[in-house]
């Protein structure tokens, strides 16, 4: 018979070895948990896509039917990436934020639409969708720093017409995609080449 210190050592022991085998690493809580920067805001989250199932399940439980909506046409949307992953667990956030930004884009457009056909109700449905839709997205850059951008890929390609409009653009996505309003910079590069 052991005594109950030596009961006490050899639990810890055998504690102690459970902890070293690879085993033991699967009972482990996943520690993923990064600083995710969305509008502007810093929170602790393993990622979009499960950030946008909690905010599902949360809806459902404030049985809030405009938002529930909204998140669910999101999550569909990233779920559908997902299976296209194969075996990933979750939706890596680059690949999420491209998917979130097509989306805004198409309710962006929507709204115009939907200006243009006299359809205020639609409108208010689609911004209140974009409003929710945004919250997961990084804030893009206001117009003056879009400008100082813009002018500094004109002076980088060394456009100087409208014809160059194409060069300044493709800096301008291939280095600040996903920060800036597409819009406004076609915008901005037109203005400064005097298109």
């Amino acid at each position: 018979m052991h005594s109950p210190m030596q009961k006490s050592w050899l639990s810890i022991a055998l504690i102690l070895a459970c902890m070293t085998t690879p085993s033991a690493f699967l009972l482990a809580p996943p520690t993923t948990h990064l600083v995710k920067h969305y509008q502007g805001s810093t929170r602790l989250s393993a990622s979009i896509y499960e950030d946008v199932n909690t905010a599902v399940k949360q809806a459902m439980k404030d049985k809030d039917k405009e938002k529930l909506s909204a998140l669910r046409n999101i999550k569909s949307a990233l779920g559908n990436a997902l299976k296209e992953e194969g075996a990933a667990e979750t939706l890596p956030d680059e690949k999420a934020i491209l998917i979130l930004t097509k989306l805004r884009k198409q309710r962006q457009e929507s709204i115009e639409m939907f200006i243009k056909g006299n359809r205020d109700d639609m409108v208010q449905a689609e911004k209140a969708e974009l409003a929710i839709l945004e919250t997961y997205l990084p804030q893009l850059a206001d117009e003056a720093t879009t400008r100082e951008w813009v002018s500094a890929a004109i002076q980088e390609t060394g456009a100087s017409a409208k014809s160059d409009m194409g060069k300044v653009m493709g800096v301008m996505m291939k280095r600040y995609k996903g920060k800036t309003d597409n819009k406004l910079v076609s915008k901005l590069v037109g203005e400064m080449l005097g298109a």
